[in-house]
């Protein structure tokens, strides 16, 4: 009997999620399709992932599991799965979340039917607090996601950034242009992996199924905080990667993507002034608060809206 070929490489990057790694693995273990595998990097948890993690892969050897010596962030663990990956495809699953078992088989029909070499689904909003569905993440998708349209899913206030997709990606494309997460990002490195591929001329098609149970950080349901969660918001992140894909990549852009990238940069450094704004009141640190909300008038706008009564006022949730 020849050995089955592995169809796609399901990489979790895992820290301090022992309470919830098996029900992660369980939903890819009942995935439709049965030529996958599951590569668990450990990012050096404190807690007792990793034993959880490789009790369970000791039951599949479809499932393989590593740590991480020192913490390093998501994008280093899952750079670890890439390189190690067997698959013809590879896909992130966060460690929080879970697949519908149709997920993968559905993927890559669509990527045999278009010839694409990324292709993302839908998001259904998991409110990990409640243990309920909410909500699908985008109300429409088209057939097909370009720059402008990632970049103008980051500046919208009334929907959610394209960057929380988690695309399956054909892996030669990563190895042969040696495109990988910035492991120098902690924050938004989805935008910036999804950029480059976008920017080098990869297509990215788009499935209009939830397949995939995205955990929010604040439970739609509950209105309560995931206790799975392990984001760190930095959203000075996002103007660096402005800065930084327009140093890399200013020759493959088109002049309206460059306008638009700009438009993103100025976004971010409002919301940037407006968060810090926010962290001073909570910090009850006044001066540098007025200080800030004087020579930043557009961010102080910004900060205000998100205060309650503001927003009751407004009726918007900015």
């Amino acid at each position: 009997m020849g050995q089955t070929v592995t169809k796609v490489s399901v990489i979790t990057a895992a820290y301090n999620c022992s309470s919830h790694i098996e029900r992660v693995v369980d939903s890819v273990r009942r995935q439709s399709i049965v030529d996958w595998e599951m590569l668990i990097v450990d990012d050096a948890s404190t807690d007792n992932t990793f034993e959880v993690a490789e009790r369970i892969a000791a039951q599949d050897q479809r499932i393989k599991v590593w740590t991480q010596q020192v913490n390093s962030g998501p994008s280093a663990a899952r750079n670890r799965g890439i390189n190690s990956a067997k698959g013809e495809w590879v896909t992130v699953l966060d460690a929080d979340d879970t697949l519908r078992p149709q997920r993968l088989e559905r993927l890559l029909e669509v990527a045999h039917e278009t010839g694409v070499d990324v292709v993302a689904d839908n998001l259904v909003k998991f409110d990990d607090i409640a243990n309920q569905e909410g909500d699908t993440s985008f109300e429409f998708f088209g057939s097909r996601m370009t720059m402008m349209d990632l970049l103008d899913s980051e500046i919208a206030r009334d929907r959610p950034s394209f960057a929380l997709l988690k695309p399956m990606i054909r892996r030669s494309v990563l190895m042969d242009n040696d495109i990988r997460y910035r492991e120098d990002l902690r924050f938004a490195e989805d935008l910036f992996l999804y950029s480059e591929l976008l920017l080098s001329g990869y297509e990215f098609a788009l499935l209009n199924e939830a397949l995939y149970l995205y955990t929010t950080q604040m439970g739609e349901i509950s209105n309560q905080k995931s206790t799975a969660t392990r984001t760190h918001f930095t959203p000075e992140t996002r103007v660096w990667i402005a800065d930084e894909l327009l140093r890399l990549y200013e020759d493959r852009m088109s002049e309206d993507v460059i306008e638009r990238l700009a438009e993103f940069r100025s976004f971010s450094v409002e919301y940037t002034m407006a968060h810090r704004i926010s962290l001073y009141r909570h910090s009850k640190q006044y001066p540098q608060m007025i200080g800030l909300m004087v020579t930043e008038p557009r961010a102080a706008v910004r900060f205000a809206k998100t205060l309650r009564p503001i927003r009751k006022l407004l009726g918007t949730s900015w």
